[in-house]
């Protein structure tokens, strides 16, 4: 077995207690939004996220948006954490593709430039409150777990995409071969690799020996009658969309921290916070949590939340900083 858990989806995960609080809620934070998302979405049918209806509650907030609804409260101190999804979810798919699945840089300084600004005169004309930084795709046990190799010198099997650059759309793959050593390989191929995808025949005769993991891709689908754009997931970063995730990750926190700064802000390094979480880990009451995956105590069964213990431990740490910047207790 490789010890990987199998995930589902519970048919009820709660009942929220507070659908009728009169204002917008103190944390508008919604799972899944990128950065457009922001700016853009107002319900679950324009942003494709079911958690849009949940926290937003539009028409009763007049079908504003995300930033709209933060900025009517006119917070003294605001946290603005935003542009992790525009990174991860590309990667969380193994299809990295400039301008379709991750998002370009002057489109992302165009949109967080817009919240900080709104922010700012929502609060008086100067910001009070922290922008965060984003953490660098290695830093997660999503990527970091499955190593490249099944063996000492011997690397998964896999087969890359090539992107059209006009389109984004697969024109072809090359041949079965070695992945580079360099690659990720993320969680989702366990159950892949249990059955024998990305192993030689010759190391291991399992059912789907020989083939090899897949790598992600866009194509397009006409079974509906009407062509559309298709992702097809995969789980193999090579290492140019390995390189393009983290320059990219750099060109945002870039744009965070001086937008953020420039209109008052205090940046949190959230990437320079986890490498240092995965470097020395953190004593916890006594206990070593560090960021290995199940067994660290700080990352969840997917390798990309954290858990209950692992987000007590950041917001401790989030806050011995506002307390630190802003003379707090």
């Amino acid at each position: 077995a490789s010890g990987l858990p199998i995930f589902g989806y519970k048919p009820n995960t709660g009942t929220p207690l507070t659908p009728s609080l009169p204002r917008p809620y103190n944390n508008l934070g919604v799972p899944g939004f990128a950065v457009t998302n922001t700016t853009t979405s107002k319900t679950s049918a324009d942003s494709g996220i079911p958690f849009t209806d949940l926290v937003l509650r539009n028409p009763a907030f007049g079908n504003t948006t995300q930033l709209q609804q933060a900025a009517s409260l006119k917070p003294t101190f605001t946290t603005i954490f935003i542009g992790n999804i525009d990174v991860l979810g590309p990667v969380s798919i193994a299809t990295v593709i400039d301008g379709v699945t991750l998002t370009t840089k002057a489109a992302f300084q165009t949109q967080f430039q817009l919240i900080i600004d709104t922010m700012k005169a929502a609060q008086g004309g100067t910001g009070k409150g922290i922008v965060f930084g984003l953490p660098d795709i290695t830093s997660i046990p999503l990527t970091t777990t499955i190593l490249p190799f099944i063996a000492p010198g011997v690397t998964y099997l896999g087969q890359k995409s090539h992107v059209d650059p006009a389109t984004g759309l697969n024109i072809g793959f090359d041949p079965i071969a070695p992945i580079p050593a360099t690659s990720l390989v993320t969680l989702q191929a366990g159950p892949l690799i249990q059955s024998g995808y990305g192993i030689p025949c010759a190391i291991a005769p399992l059912p789907n020996c020989n083939k090899p993991l897949p790598d992600g891709y866009l194509s397009i689908d006409v079974s509906s009658g009407t062509p559309k754009v298709k992702i097809v997931d995969g789980v193999v970063l090579y290492p140019d969309e390995v390189a393009l995730a983290q320059s990219r990750t750099a060109d945002f926190n870039g744009i965070i921290k001086a937008a953020g700064t420039a209109a008052g802000y205090t940046y949190f390094d959230t990437s320079a916070y986890f490498a240092e979480l995965k470097a020395k880990g953190r004593d916890f009451g006594g206990i070593i949590i560090t960021t290995s995956y199940l067994s660290g105590g700080f990352f969840g069964y997917d390798g990309v939340h954290p858990t209950s213990l692992g987000y007590a431990i950041a917001a401790n740490d989030i806050i011995s900083f506002i307390n630190a910047n802003y003379r707090t207790s």
